[in-house]
């Protein structure tokens, strides 16, 4: 019987979708980590992704009508959409593709490299995001406001770098043991 790695990636979605709705060390998220890991390791193309895609929609929905929404303050009611999340959905489309297309499963090196550039590319993405919908008017618009958004954001790029690499290892070690237990899993092809 072939058994196939599809149950334990969506529990690794569903583990990482819980503990952002925890209380957690702020930017220290699973988030890219998984999206990279489910780029690498699962075998359709876009299904996998658009499943794991809708449950970080949902905890985005949940965490923005809840203790994010003091940074929404030009919205009233429920906050379906932000346009910040424009920025963030297409992190986790380049960071899914990154891993499809050069995740390597047999080198952590690979990996460690994907997971480091998945962080700079999340972070430049999302401060550009910030720099353009600043609802608080807090950066000009111009280059030096982009820089002056980019820099704000290096304390959290700090946290944010070592939470992917921690979680992107976790991962992998969690499947590469699991392949210990069960012969049969193995990396579907993509």
């Amino acid at each position: 019987m072939k058994f196939s790695n599809v149950f334990l990636i969506f529990t690794i979605a569903i583990l990482a979708f819980a503990y952002r709705l925890l209380p957690n060390v702020p930017n220290f998220s699973p988030v890219l980590a998984t999206f990279l890991f489910i780029g690498v390791a699962s075998k359709s193309k876009w299904k996998s992704f658009f499943v794991v895609f809708s449950l970080f929609y949902l905890s985005d929905f949940i965490l923005n009508n809840t203790v994010l929404s003091i940074y929404y303050p030009d919205k009233e009611g429920i906050i379906w959409f932000s346009n910040y999340m424009i920025f963030t959905a297409l992190s986790y489309i380049i960071i899914y593709i990154l891993g499809k297309a050069f995740g390597n499963k047999n080198s952590i090196f690979n990996i460690l490299n994907l997971s480091i550039v998945s962080s700079i590319l999340f972070f430049v993405l999302t401060n550009t995001g910030s720099w353009i919908f600043d609802p608080f008017g807090l950066y000009p618009n111009t280059i030096s406001g982009l820089f002056a958004s980019i820099v704000a954001g290096i304390p959290f790029f700090q946290t944010s770098l070592l939470a992917d690499l921690c979680f992107v290892s976790f991962f992998f070690f969690i499947y590469h043991g699991a392949r210990l237990i069960i012969p049969q899993l193995s990396y579907e092809k993509k």
